[in-house]
């Protein structure tokens, strides 16, 4: 359990908190790009971290993202013209581009050099893997781009997903780093049946993008295990044998109560049904993004289901995790939390996020950051070994990757 003190750090992560500092130190997956589908397009509202930003696409087809009010007297720039390759606010026609520099400001005299002293606030982007990104940290502090081995795929190997979850991001990013809830949550009464007979064990090693956990199960004579990446400072990797369609995961915090899930489901070897995934993995959402089977009905849960085939009497496995994790509440209290052995990757995840904050604060560089981290190579796998086989030189870690 974490004390009141150290929960609050690790859910806060709005400008000038620590954990809001850390954060915007990485880039940030902020929108997909098809929420921009056009040059001077209707500009769109989007929040991260608890800022208020707007998102557009300028006329050179660049994707801009500056503070949502008008540094003139603050109405918001989501009513804006976008036009002639920036956002022009509708009460008086001053014009900012997308790096915050006011290109026009109509209401001065002509002579007037007082557009030189004004600027919106405006962070870099880069379009990637069907999302835009960001960097919101210091310029001087800005690290290369991660770019991981699936976005060089062909693009009916993969698809992007964005879902609004309603509590915590800290919440999300512990579910996905949880191992021992597959067999219950998304798992049929015989299959959790089945869990109870072979517990789940779990081992982890440092990184230096983070860390990475090996979770091993008794299959017959065989141990299976599957190797999770956790990759600082939100995403995660769902293991697959080559052949399967795999998955990259980002909750990036919308506010403290609320936070973006960005899914990349790829597939290295083949294309894949993408209709059919989105069904099965319950990516059916309103145009703000929230899920239709939500907290608010319950997400549909079917207690008939529950009595013949599934455990937990919901359809879609993101809805099943996001059923467990919004049910408790928007911050849960881990102060009243009973960890476990299976909770090994949890505890780590809570640890390198709340001594990186604090180590940040008192002028230390977090992890992840290196130009040298080749994130290209991080993988995730899954594979059956010997008892008593070393999980680690079955899947072993180039010297880039291993901690500092």
């Amino acid at each position: 359990m974490l004390s009141h003190e150290d929960n609050r750090l690790l859910a806060e992560t709005g400008p000038g908190t620590p954990m809001g500092e850390l954060f915007r130190r990485y880039w940030t997956p902020v929108l997909l790009c098809n929420e921009l589908p056009e040059r001077d397009g209707v500009p769109l509202a989007v929040q991260v971290m608890g800022e208020l930003l707007i998102a557009y696409r300028d006329t050179d087809g660049n994707v801009g993202l500056l503070q949502e009010k008008c540094p003139h007297r603050a109405t918001s720039l989501v009513l804006a013209r976008n036009e002639e390759g920036g956002l022009r606010c509708v009460y008086h026609g001053w014009k900012f581009d997308l790096t915050g520099t006011c290109t026009d400001m109509p209401t001065e005299p002509l002579e007037s050099r007082f557009s030189d002293k004004v600027r919106a606030r405006a962070y870099p982007t880069q379009e990637a893997g069907g999302m835009v990104w960001a960097y919101m940290g210091p310029p001087a502090k800005q690290p290369p781009f991660p770019r991981y081995h699936w976005m060089d795929l062909p693009d009916d190997q993969w698809e992007s997903w964005k879902i609004l979850q309603e509590n915590n991001y800290a919440q999300a990013i512990e579910g996905g780093i949880d191992s021992a809830h597959i067999e219950y949550l998304h798992g049929t009464l015989a299959r959790a049946a089945e869990g109870r007979k072979t517990p789940v064990a779990i081992e982890l090693e440092t990184t230096s993008y983070g860390y990475r956990y090996a979770a091993m199960r008794k299959a017959g004579d065989r141990i299976g295990v599957r190797i999770t990446p956790f990759v600082m400072p939100w995403t995660t990797f769902v293991p697959g044998a080559y052949g399967q369609t795999k998955i990259w995961h980002a909750w990036v915090p919308k506010d403290d109560g609320a936070c973006w899930e960005f899914d990349i489901h790829y597939n290295e070897a083949k294309p894949y049904d993408k209709k059919l995934r989105a069904y099965q993995w319950g990516f059916d959402v309103d145009p703000s993004g929230r899920k239709t089977r939500n907290l608010s009905n319950l997400y549909l849960q079917d207690r008939e289901l529950m009595k013949t085939t599934s455990f937990s009497g919901i359809e879609g496995v993101r809805v099943q995790d996001q059923a467990a994790q919004e049910t408790m509440g928007r911050l849960v209290d881990r102060t009243q939390e009973h960890l476990g052995t299976t909770d090994l990757a949890v505890i780590a995840f809570r640890r390198i996020l709340l001594n990186s904050a604090k180590a940040l604060a008192a002028g230390k560089e977090p992890a992840g950051i290196d130009p040298s981290i080749p994130y290209a190579e991080i993988r995730e796998s899954a594979f059956d070994m010997a008892p008593g086989e070393d999980w680690r030189a079955r899947s072993p870690l180039q010297p880039a990757l291993q901690a500092r």
